[in-house]
Parts: structure tokens; C-alpha cells; sequence
């Protein structure tokens, strides 16, 4: 499997519509002597406007991919977001803050504990399971 860059262009039309977009796309492929449909995966910024053009691709039976980095990077901050405003305009804990937090107090459970960690990979190593420590 390879990759290959095929072009970091704005498009020709000033109009930023999806449709607009995926047709200069498959111009620049046809340039590039590359033929649409022997490109299995197409990946994108996940930029709005970029998702809608990801949207079409699909549409025609292809694989789209949001670009990995971006995704991470918006879980994360999702992640470790620790408050928002609600409706009433007051700021209140994220639900991912509320998970991180009952995910470090479980993991700081057994940590501090070498008799709770002894237990919990005794636990996992009698399961169908790997047996993993805290980390």
C-alpha cells in the first residue's frame, strides 16, 4: 500500500461547495494521470466543508477518511475539555472531564496499592483475557 500527495491547491471556482470541490478533485486526479476509480481510500482535511465532500465521495462507493491527526486532536480536546456552558449560560463539568477523573481514580486505586494491583492482575490472569497493569 502507498500513499501519494496529489495536489494542495485552492480550487479554480471561487465557490467552496462541496460539489464544486469534488469536481476539481477528480480534475486534478485526471491531471495527475491517475484514474478515479482505481484510488481505493480518499482521505481529507475534516474541515466542514471537506466532511461534505467526504460525504460525496461515499456516495459513489468510495472509502473516505477524515484526516487521522485532526480526529485525535478534536477527541482530545473533547477528552480534556473540563467544563462548558449549559442552557441557563453556567459552567458545569464535561461528561469526558467526568470520565477522566473516575478513570484516574480507578487507575490512582490501584497504583497506590501493590496488594490491589496483585489482586486485580490475579483477577484478569484466571479471565479469558490479558492481564494488564495500570499505567
Amino acid at each position: 500500500m502507498s500513499s501519494r500527495t496529489l495536489a494542495c491547491v485552492p480550487c479554480k471556482d471561487k465557490n467552496s461547495e462541496a460539489p464544486t470541490i469534488l469536481k476539481s478533485v477528480k480534475e486534478i486526479i485526471e491531471d495527475s494521470c491517475e484514474n478515479w476509480d482505481d484510488i481505493p481510500c480518499h482521505v481529507t482535511d475534516t474541515e466542514p466543508t471537506m466532511n461534505a465532500v467526504g460525504m460525496l465521495i461515499e456516495q459513489e462507493y468510495k472509502t473516505w477518511i477524515g484526516c487521522v491527526d485532526h480526529v485525535l486532536q478534536i477527541t482530545a480536546k473533547l477528552a480534556f475539555l473540563t467544563t462548558r456552558k449549559n442552557d441557563n449560560g453556567e459552567n458545569v463539568k464535561t461528561e469526558g472531564s467526568l470520565i477522566m477523573e473516575k478513570s484516574r481514580a480507578l487507575a490512582a486505586h490501584f497504583i497506590r496499592s501493590p496488594q490491589k494491583l496483585k489482586y486485580l492482575l490475579e483477577v484478569q490472569n484466571n479471565s479469558a483475557s490479558r492481564a494488564v497493569g495500570c499505567i
